[in-house]
């Protein structure tokens, strides 16, 4: 999130947990769920379920999906290596 030019606030964290420890979990759970390319390589996540588990969860979804996204685009940029 950060890199994309947005501060990071408080109120953007799920309330009274440590913000890594959830979106990890969200990641974990979210980690079968990899859209493939034509050639069997992973081109990024299929959100549907990350927001289906979001709004369940009562998170702001431009939050959640902007520090998904950040796990996702680093998985995918060491997958390249």
């Amino acid at each position: 999130m950060q890199d994309a030019g947005r501060e990071l606030h408080p109120d953007d964290m799920p309330p009274a947990m440590q913000w890594e420890a959830v979106v990890w979990e969200l990641y974990s759970l979210m980690s079968t769920q990899w859209r493939v390319g034509s050639k069997g390589e992973a081109i990024g996540l299929d959100y549907n379920p990350a927001i289906a588990l979001m709004q369940f969860w009562e998170w702001p979804l431009d939050v959640g999906l902007q520090m998904l996204q950040s796990i996702e685009l680093e998985m995918l940029r060491k997958s390249e290596n």
